[in-house]
């Protein structure tokens, strides 16, 4: 039995792949043989299906509404007892869908043909000379299609019991080559990932920061509902992109409340407590700090968060209780480093 594949569709909703196959079966049958002598040399003739046997070969496809893999056709039928025929099929493969890396995804499918009604003695299928074939195959645009394997196996049979019969299995390998929802999905991740960096890089108690922080909410929030009716709800796996976005998402958010608050922090009047001011002060003091700071945290600045006898001539005329904007600015710095190391994980998880 040879399988030419013509065409080949997917459906996504059911993870189904539509084969649509020439079929080339060749089996013998001793009781329809003769001499050609005997009948003024004919060797061969053409013969119906339903006026001949023929192995009941079966889709074993419990998704596959048409059972019989042989409708009835003309076959060429020879003295011998050779029947070849060539019937025309279409074969629904259910399928094994990979959404990990989607919208690059991949799927297995694969169909079962036996006969059950037969027990191996009575058909057997010839190995080595049954298989599929994909010279004539139209390419689909959506999907690359090769052949997996092809294989042989025999299965207990649940009508004669002890006895089995034999089936051949051939699996189809789908992947999406290329897909616009590439450019649907893929750079919403990188303008977002933009997006969210940027409010934090904005000055902490700005209302830009504050107005941007909102709007990367939504467009995360967007963004998400877009992926999930966009994506199959068939498979077992979930896919990078889904997990990049939902985090992504619980970033945003964490960078709405961290503008909230830091906005709070600098409204604040009750003195820095002393476990924040000296480290704080460290910080902005050495040389890192002040070229981070562009001149805003100045050694100034920073004496107005310490209570030491040396920089007391530094703070003598300023208040120490409203001077949070160190704080918030620190606080900011180590926020936006500790989301740029979370992002790089998030893109390496995405990417693997």
């Amino acid at each position: 039995m040879i399988l030419r594949l013509v065409f080949a569709d997917y459906d996504e909703e059911r993870a189904e792949l539509e084969l649509h196959i020439r079929l080339h079966i060749i089996w013998t049958d001793s009781f329809l043989t003769w001499k050609p002598s005997d009948f003024d040399g004919i060797e061969s003739m053409r013969v119906k299906t339903s006026e001949i046997w023929k192995p009941e070969i079966y889709s074993l496809n419990p998704k596959d509404a048409e059972m019989s893999a042989i409708p009835d056709s003309f076959c060429a039928l020879n003295n011998d007892g050779k029947v070849s025929c060539r019937p025309a099929r279409v074969f629904v493969a259910p399928c094994e869908s990979n959404y990990t890396h989607w919208p690059y995804d991949t799927h297995r499918c694969t169909i079962k043909i036996g006969a059950p009604t037969y027990t191996s003695n009575e058909v057997s299928a010839g190995k080595g000379k049954s298989g599929i074939f994909v010279r004539h195959y139209n390419s689909h645009p959506q999907w690359r299609i090769s052949i997996g394997d092809v294989r042989h196996s025999t299965t207990r049979s649940k009508i004669s019991k002890g006895n089995t019969f034999e089936n051949i299995g051939v699996s189809f390998l789908l992947n999406r080559p290329y897909t616009s929802l590439k450019g649907v999905m893929i750079s919403p991740a990188i303008i977002l990932t933009v997006v969210t960096l940027t409010a934090l890089w904005l000055r902490p108690g700005s209302t830009e920061r504050l107005v941007l922080s909102c709007l990367n909410l939504l467009g995360h929030l967007f963004t998400l509902r877009n992926v999930h009716f966009s994506m199959p709800d068939t498979g077992t796996t979930v896919p990078n992109i889904l997990i990049f976005y939902t985090n992504s998402l619980v970033l945003s958010t964490i960078a709405l409340v961290l503008t909230c608050w830091l906005q709070r922090l600098l409204e604040a009047e009750r003195e820095v407590p002393a476990w924040v001011a000296r480290p704080v002060s460290a910080i902005l003091s050495s040389t890192p700090g002040q070229f981070f700071s562009m001149g805003l945290m100045e050694p100034r600045a920073a004496a107005l968060l310490t209570d030491d006898d040396d920089t007391s001539s530094l703070v003598d005329c300023e208040s120490k209780k409203t001077n949070w904007e160190s704080v918030v600015t620190v606080i900011g710095w180590i926020s936006f480093a500790s989301f740029i190391f979370v992002y790089v994980v998030m893109a390496a998880v995405l990417l693997r």
